[in-house]
């Protein structure tokens, strides 16, 4: 079930380094010491996974001509059935990101709650000035 999805343009003081680090920030930092990935500590590889096959993070990176982008999934999946998808992807040749929040249910799921909010990660964009204004509109939380 798709819960949240969105498209925003970003600046070009955005790198795949940069974009890479901030996942990883809002995966280390979440105030949900369940979303942590213990020990995750990138060191610059591409197409990586981290995590085991109940909470992980994955970094892809696709070249396709002059377009360069860095996808990146972090899933989890809970005790009561539920399985959360957040991706990330950005393409740099374009100077847009998008980002979507899926959730799913294992066939025991036994906890159908339909709460969300939005990606906390949204945050560490705006606070470091990475997206562009929407015309006159700066782009707030």
């Amino acid at each position: 079930m798709l819960l949240y999805s969105t498209m925003l343009d970003v600046n070009d003081t955005l790198t795949k380094e940069k974009f890479i680090q901030l996942v990883i920030k809002w995966n280390q930092e979440s105030q949900y010491e369940e979303n942590v990935i213990p020990g995750l500590v990138w060191d610059g590889q591409m197409n990586v996974r981290y995590g085991d096959d109940q909470h992980w993070l994955e970094i892809e990176e696709y070249r396709n001509g002059n377009t360069v982008a860095v996808a990146i999934r972090y899933q989890k999946v809970e005790e009561n059935g539920r399985i959360w998808n957040s991706d990330y992807v950005m393409n740099f040749a374009a100077g847009k990101m998008h980002i979507q929040l899926d959730r799913s249910f294992a066939g025991d799921a036994n906890d159908l709650d339909q709460e969300f909010s939005t990606p906390h990660f949204l945050t560490f964009f705006i606070e470091e000035g990475h997206l562009q204004a929407d015309g006159d509109l700066p782009v707030a939380r």
